[in-house]
């Protein structure tokens, strides 16, 4: 579910979850955490930062 990844630096986190995990985190989370994101521009700014 979770994979190693390398981090540019101390304030990046090194683990990231795979998209076969998501359902089983949504599950955790609520609908009211959930982002759907419509725009590969918005996706875009936010891996970037």
């Amino acid at each position: 579910m979770f994979m190693r990844q390398d981090a540019p630096s101390a304030e990046v986190c090194r683990w990231r979850i795979q998209s076969e995990g998501m359902p089983i985190v949504q599950g955790y989370v609520g609908e009211e955490r959930i982002v759907r994101l419509t725009n590969k521009e918005t996706l875009r700014r936010l891996l970037i930062e």
